[in-house]
């Protein structure tokens, strides 16, 4: 069995706590099922910013132990929670939010996630504490177990070493799809009879980075096609929120590959969703491919990427209910946002600029919802407005 590594996110105030929850852990630790980790292992000399914030990239569960002095916590926010998220929303980690005392934690990002013990009851009101610990621990225990889900045979191969720098080089045959930002790898395309054979994708980045990877198996196909999945899936790869469409294609090429017939050839099928351009190709075992490279109709959406990404978000659907005091939450951080980014990507004291920066700061936090989509509307425009000008 697979050792997991576990992050413990939590307070000071709380350690007592964590120590418990550590204890009643030992179970999974002597068994080799979990390693844990939490910022009392940080060796003496050692930089312990940079030694939590490479713990949190490398854990694959993260326990945010929750109670009031957890939330009053700034570094605990800006860093702890905004990392566990970041890799819950890219499938990259399970976080698992533990209530340890009672506080106002049900508008904050992690509220979403199913949390534990049973009922979300903090576990200082548990008549036994032992017992709130154990059904805690078991919780944990699920969790794994939906880790461990994944197929044996499923891989997320990397290009082999090669010392030719301008190529990149796979053992398995492959269909490559190009994005503005980065490229997905599709594998596991040879036709197999076993039911669980399911395709491979892999999200890279231009620069060579891997972000991350999911599987497809026609038992998937409602989740997959509609559009809340699509975008789901787009997210577990690590493919930037705005670039989300332009893997339509390669999700349908996807798709198409797994729940062919034997006698389908895969260069015919990619071919189908490659007419009038090279967006989409398929490459034999062990071939010698040129380093993807932004592709030229890509180039400008590859520039304004970090601007798309601030549009998309700013948008206010007519058609969900919104929490306003949340929207107007995420409509301040996206305001400095817009402002810090077009800074950057702008010429110095373009007048792009102090317009960006003046309807940003018309934000009003007493907004109702109908002046925060006009506000908002007016923003994206006015970002979308400095396309021409990015360096």
């Amino acid at each position: 069995m697979k050792s997991y590594k576990v992050f413990i996110s939590y307070s000071h105030v709380d350690e007592k706590l964590c120590n418990q929850l550590i204890n009643h852990l030992s179970s999974l630790k002597r068994s080799g099922i979990i390693k844990e980790w939490y910022d009392r292992k940080i060796l003496a000399g050692n930089d312990w910013d940079k030694s939590i914030k490479q713990e949190l990239i490398d854990s694959e569960i993260i326990l945010l132990l929750i109670s009031p002095d957890f939330i009053a916590s700034d570094y605990c926010n800006d860093i702890e929670i905004k990392t566990a998220m970041e890799k819950h929303n890219l499938n990259t980690a399970i976080v698992i939010p533990v209530i340890l005392r009672d506080c106002d934690w049900k508008d904050l990002p992690f509220s979403a996630i199913q949390g534990l013990p049973k009922d979300v009851k903090p576990i200082i009101k548990w008549d036994f504490i032992d017992e709130a610990f154990l059904d805690t621990v078991e919780g944990i225990k699920n969790r794994i177990k939906d880790l461990e889900n994944i197929p044996d045979h499923i891989s997320h191969s990397k290009p082999v070493e090669t010392s030719d720098t301008e190529y990149i080089e796979f053992e398995k045959e492959i269909v490559l799809c190009l994005l503005p930002r980065g490229y997905i790898v599709l594998e596991d395309i040879k036709f197999q009879t076993y039911s669980s054979w399911a395709v491979v994708a892999s999200y890279c980045r231009y620069d060579g980075q891997w972000m991350h990877g999911t599987h497809y198996h026609e038992s998937y196909r409602r989740l997959w096609e509609s559009l809340d999945g699509h975008y789901s899936q787009c997210r577990k790869l690590g493919i930037p929120k705005a670039d989300s469409d332009y893997a339509d294609t390669c999700i349908e090429i996807m798709m198409r590959l797994r729940e062919r017939k034997e006698d389908e050839s895969i260069e015919e099928i990619v071919e189908l969703y490659s007419i009038d351009n090279s967006l989409n190709k398929y490459y034999p075992a062990n071939t010698k491919i040129p380093k993807p490279v932004i592709p030229d109709q890509f180039k400008e959406l590859n520039k304004n990427g970090p601007l798309r990404d601030i549009i998309y978000d700013l948008e206010i659907s007519p058609w969900q209910n919104y929490k306003l005091e949340t929207l107007h939450g995420s409509m301040e951080s996206l305001r400095r946002k817009a402002i810090l980014k077009v800074y950057e990507l702008l010429p110095n004291n373009h007048p792009a600029i102090d317009f960006v920066k003046e309807i940003a700061n018309n934000y009003n936090p007493e907004f109702t919802l109908s002046e925060l989509t006009k506000w908002s509307r007016q923003l994206s425009d006015a970002i979308n407005d400095t396309f021409g000008y990015i360096k």
